[in-house]
């Protein structure tokens, strides 16, 4: 299934991206350096938040934003 390709994709963006024999990872957008410069222009932002709720003693906020991080990190 790994080589299979989803059609109802097809909505999000033309057709997949692929480097070699791989699939790389896209979501919504056209190609996958769209998707790395966005998680790059996104990240400050997400780190700054969880400074921020860290400063303020806002356990949830820390947490989740933590979580988003490690998430982030993974993609």
């Amino acid at each position: 299934w790994l080589d299979q390709t989803f059609e109802f994709l097809t909505i999000f963006r033309r057709q997949p991206t692929v480097a070699g024999p791989f699939t790389r990872l896209s979501g919504s957008f056209n190609h996958a350096n769209q998707t790395a410069m966005f998680i790059e222009a996104t990240l400050p932002f997400l780190v700054a938040s969880v400074w921020l709720f860290g400063r303020k003693k806002l356990l949830p906020g820390i947490l989740t934003g933590s979580i988003l991080i490690i998430l982030y990190l993974q993609a």
